[in-house]
């Protein structure tokens, strides 16, 4: 579930901040695989190895259930990585949360996002 809306909030921030970007299909790698499947959503090359980087995270996390990042004893997020997921979440999350509110989604979608912050 977590990479899944991840990938949707990385595509969200992708299509809205790098739209005249060239733009492919993200390919999970084989070690991704124990995920199960996962969107392929269109995205440009920084945004393509975010998330790849982010689903590979999310994999080796020892932690079940996974806490919010925030409160997190781990960080496993390095520097630069880091502060990109939270800029997309923080950006993402405004639309998906006027996604949600027009789809009746909000209280399934405020867990989702305040899992993030």
């Amino acid at each position: 579930m977590d990479v899944k809306v991840l990938s949707l909030f990385i595509q969200i921030y992708c299509e809205k901040k790098h739209g005249s970007a060239e733009k492919f299909h993200w390919e999970p790698s084989e070690k991704l695989q124990d995920l199960g499947v996962l969107p392929r959503p269109l995205l440009c090359k920084d945004c393509l190895g975010l998330i790849e980087y982010s689903a590979n995270r999310r994999r080796l996390c020892p932690l079940d259930p996974k806490p919010t990042c925030r409160n997190c004893e781990i960080h496993c997020y390095q520097g630069d990585y880091r502060d990109m997921i939270r800029e997309v979440m923080r950006f993402s999350g405004k639309y998906f949360l006027v996604y949600a509110f027009r789809h009746g989604l909000f209280k399934e979608s405020w867990e989702i996002i305040t899992h993030f912050i």
